[in-house]
């Protein structure tokens, strides 16, 4: 068959065309070899990278449950303010950090202290299944259940010994030096275990000699608990005189038959006499024993007028001028004691002061 002019152009186009097309697609092979290649090597020639592809599962996986046993204790001491699983029952778990979480479940309050309240089965189970414990677990409940709140007992001889240096503590400084004895306290008192501390309050006996009384408020971990009242002895030493031999009455003291001694004011009949008392001619009312205290109930100051005695009168002015005269007391008196006079000479009465034995001074 004879091909016409227009044909074979056509033809020719075509093969060039086929051509190109051939030569185009050898250059996309070319450059997605070398693509490759570069992917395959880093740009330094170091080692080909490798990617590790997670294995397929093979099987399906499957959770199971920690199994887990409750074995409830029958009676239980708890020392703290609440109680946990763990106080209560022994709990065992194939799942280490379920058993820990089980075991620290806050499930309630705590009864007062030596107080013993009984514990529900159903209310425990039911409490444990709201806190998320499943319901495959294994409970075991004894008959009875009971939860006491132990707590440390305090014996009166440490309740005294804490009270009294607690008071100590509260004194006045002005009757830091006193004595307090008699500390009155509950025979014993039981608390909760913890760190404990003390609030009281505490009423001073008039004029800070004898009974006072006080209130205690025991605080545990910072929580107050219940109050007791007591009471206590206080009295302060003071220093006196005492016989060392007999002295009969009249006699006068003097520092060889007396000494000094410490004794509580409440214990000392009367109002102590000191060494520098001495001065005053004090003499004893009555017979003194050795050992006998001395206050001003059994020794008054020496007698040196008499009432009717006559005396030797002094008069002085202030410039220093004196007459003597003679006088008649008209009562006794101790040295410095202001007594009456009857002035012989004149009769009149006037006031004079004991300056010695059978001796008084007319100020004018």
């Amino acid at each position: 068959m004879s091909q016409t002019p227009s044909s074979k152009v056509i033809l020719r186009l075509a093969g060039s065309l086929a051509l190109k097309a051939l030569g185009v697609l050898l250059l996309i092979v070319i450059a997605g070899a070398l693509f490759l290649a570069a992917s395959a090597f880093s740009a330094d020639g170091a080692e080909p990278m490798r990617q590790t592809l997670a294995p397929l599962p093979t099987s399906n996986t499957v959770t199971v449950a920690p199994k887990v046993e409750i074995q409830f204790h029958a009676e239980n001491k708890v020392s703290n303010v609440s109680y946990t699983l763990g106080d209560i029952a022994d709990v065992v778990c194939s799942d280490p950090l379920e058993q820990a979480r089980l075991e620290g479940l806050a499930l309630g309050k705590c009864p007062q202290v030596g107080v013993t309240s009984p514990l529900s089965a159903r209310q425990l189970a039911a409490t444990l299944e709201i806190k998320g414990m499943s319901k495959d677990a294994t409970l075991t409940f004894p008959k009875n259940m009971l939860l006491e709140r132990c707590g440390k007992e305090l014996d009166q001889k440490e309740l005294r010994e804490m009270m009294e240096a607690e008071l100590r503590a509260k004194l006045p400084e002005a009757l830091q030096g006193c004595v307090l004895s008699g500390v009155q306290t509950p025979r014993s008192l039981l608390l909760p275990v913890g760190a404990l501390e003390w609030n009281v309050e505490m009423r001073l006996p008039p004029k800070n000699i004898g009974m006072g009384t006080f209130n205690a408020e025991p605080v545990v971990n910072g929580i107050p608990q219940m109050k007791f009242s007591g009471g206590f002895k206080i009295d302060q030493n003071v220093t006196t005189l005492q016989a060392t031999t007999v002295l009969r009455k009249g006699e006068v003291l003097r520092a060889e038959n007396c000494k000094d001694t410490s004794i509580t004011l409440s214990s000392l009949r009367g109002k102590p006499i000191t060494a520098a008392d001495l001065g005053e001619a004090l003499t004893a009312k009555r017979p003194l024993t050795p050992g006998e205290n001395l206050t001003w109930e059994n020794v008054e100051r020496q007698v040196m007028v008499r009432n009717g005695q006559l005396v030797e009168m002094k008069l002085e002015s202030v410039q220093g001028m004196s007459i003597i005269t003679r006088g008649q007391a008209k009562m006794s008196g101790a040295l410095g004691d202001t007594i009456d006079v009857v002035n012989v000479s004149s009769g009149t009465k006037i006031h004079a002061v004991v300056s010695g034995p059978e001796k008084v001074i007319v100020p004018f």
